[in-house]
């Protein structure tokens, strides 16, 4: 563990530009991160790095082949504060010929009592091609029935799940920190089919979610944990009781190879943002979706190759969306979803506590186009954001959609 230092002023995080977030090349994966509030006092950070993301490269003096990660933190009250309330760095090392592992995992800890949020910001750096990552995550600690009071590990080898999804038959080890007495978990799974967001200028108001539509299950505990499998797809969540029903943790279930999409109506379905209605129908009429699939992209460039680069620029924002906005729903269905993928990775992003702000283009330049997201309050999920519509967006929308359709889309970056 690094040197740890005072509290210290800087730039507000709300004046921060959070491009890099959405600006993932899908070669290269993010690093993960988890919050586990272990004891009022004490928060485990858990971190995992995919070894296809690292570079391993010998060292002088050693025989094996070696990966050095800096990983260097620092804590904000909120996004709009410039005071650092503490901060540290250390250096993680992996030897793939000690190791064999196709993950880099570790933790570290916070010291932050009860009662309060945080921003954690976490910047991480390869040290052995300078490539660096910046991610933000809120962490929660007034409440301790919400998620973050929760780790899920898989039975077999311990490992964190970093995701909030499980594949079908996984089984979980599910531990709930603050009370080591609990004898069970209260669940819930709610078996939906959400649509997909509309474009943005469509001024419709989704259908409310129907909390009552729901089959019950108990989870049972053992010094505070228990295991857990399931294979229907769906909402699963877990809650401590009645008084606290809507907080707790919540697993998603979605398709078996998820956040990649590989099975031809999945990506037959994506399709919707850049078809007419009718386009699309006829297209689902198909009874091999694949054909549907290869008509479409085959209509839209003639030439082989640039089709080549338009389907594998589309379909890795898709699988994108999945990775960085799913929530109660795949991430490609979702606001954000949409506006990346027909739009592509923002130009400048902001955030704060109640929504983010998009902008492709100059800032204040008049050209430039600008999405408002609004922040949700919703028991399943941190991570639902609804896109602030408005008419004007229609024109943009046709432009962005025409251009996917004549194969002249301006960046084809994900």
């Amino acid at each position: 563990m690094g040197f740890n230092q005072g509290c210290k002023r800087g730039v507000s995080l709300s004046e921060t530009d959070f491009k890099d977030m959405y600006s993932s090349n899908s070669e290269v994966p993010q690093p993960r991160f988890k919050i586990f509030h272990s004891s009022s006092t004490e928060t485990e950070v858990h971190f995992m790095f995919e070894n296809r993301g690292l570079t391993y490269s010998p060292t002088a003096g050693e025989e094996n082949i070696m990966s050095q990660v800096r990983i260097a933190w620092q804590l904000h009250t909120d996004y709009s504060s410039k005071d650092v309330m503490d901060s540290s760095s250390f250096v993680m090392i992996d030897t793939i010929a000690t190791t064999g592992l196709k993950q880099l995992q570790g933790s570290f800890k916070l010291n932050i009592a009860e009662g309060s949020n945080y921003i954690l910001k976490v910047i991480t750096t390869d040290l052995n091609n300078s490539q660096r990552t910046v991610t933000f995550i809120q962490v929660n600690k007034t409440d301790p029935t919400n998620r973050q009071y929760f780790k899920v590990v898989l039975v077999g080898n311990g490992s964190v799940l970093f995701r909030n999804y499980f594949y079908p038959n996984e089984k979980l080890l599910i531990l709930h920190s603050p009370n080591k007495s609990l004898s069970k978990l209260e669940g819930k799974h709610f078996e939906v089919k959400f649509p997909v967001a509309a474009p943005p200028f469509s001024l419709s108001k989704p259908k409310a979610f129907n909390f009552d539509n729901h089959t019950k299950f108990d989870l049972e505990l053992t010094n505070g944990q228990g295991e857990f499998s399931a294979n229907k797809p769906g909402i699963y969540h877990f809650g401590i009781d009645d008084k606290n029903k809507y907080t707790g943790l919540t697993l998603f279930q979605y398709t078996q190879e998820f956040p990649e999409v590989n099975t031809a109506e999945e990506l037959l379905s994506p399709l919707r943002f850049i078809t007419s209605r009718k386009e699309y129908s006829k297209l689902k009429k198909f009874q091999d979706p694949k054909k549907a699939v290869d008509e479409f992209w085959h209509t839209t460039s003639k030439d082989p190759s640039k089709a080549k680069k338009l389907i594998k620029g589309y379909y890795n924002r898709v699988q994108n969306s999945n990775y960085f906005f799913s929530s109660f729903k795949e991430g490609w269905k979702t606001d954000r979803g949409v506006i990346y993928i027909v739009f592509g990775p923002p130009s400048i992003v902001y955030r704060s506590l109640t929504g983010e702000s998009w902008t492709y283009g100059e800032e204040s330049n008049y050209r430039s186009l600008t999405f408002n997201f609004t922040k949700i309050n919703n028991p399943f999920t941190n991570n639902d954001y609804t896109l602030e519509r408005t008419t004007v967006y229609k024109n943009p929308w046709y432009r962005a959609v025409d251009a996917w359709r004549q194969g002249k889309v301006a960046s084809l970056e994900y």
